[in-house]
């Protein structure tokens, strides 16, 4: 589950780690992985940069979860074949997941939620 990080924490986390506090004392802090303050501070002028009307206090970036989807065609498919008795090699698997990436990425673009 995404957790979403308030915009003042975000930027008193790109602050502290400026300054030279340590991924571990900001780990300690503010009870987050080490790797997603990282991610914010490495993303900083997005997120220094954010600026909207002031009751916005979150800003998301939501991804269309289309792995899950790819994963349960699949799982259909594979079954499918297997009640046939045809074969499912590793290759035709990878080929027809990169084909229903390539269908479902382009129906699902990124959305920027603001809350």
């Amino acid at each position: 589950m995404r957790k979403l990080i308030n915009l003042d924490i975000k930027k008193e986390i790109i602050f502290k780690r400026e300054s030279g506090k340590s991924l571990g004392d900001l780990n300690a802090e503010y009870g987050m992985a080490k790797s997603m303050i990282s991610t914010i501070k490495k993303i900083k002028g997005r997120n220094k940069k954010c600026t909207g009307p002031k009751r916005v206090s979150m800003l998301s970036i939501s991804r269309c979860n289309i792995t899950e989807q790819i994963a349960t065609l699949l799982l259909v498919w594979i079954n499918e074949k297997q009640m046939t008795g045809d074969s499912v090699s590793e290759a035709i698997v990878c080929k027809n997941f990169k084909t229903l990436f390539e269908e479902l990425g382009a129906k699902a673009p990124s959305k920027v939620l603001v809350l």
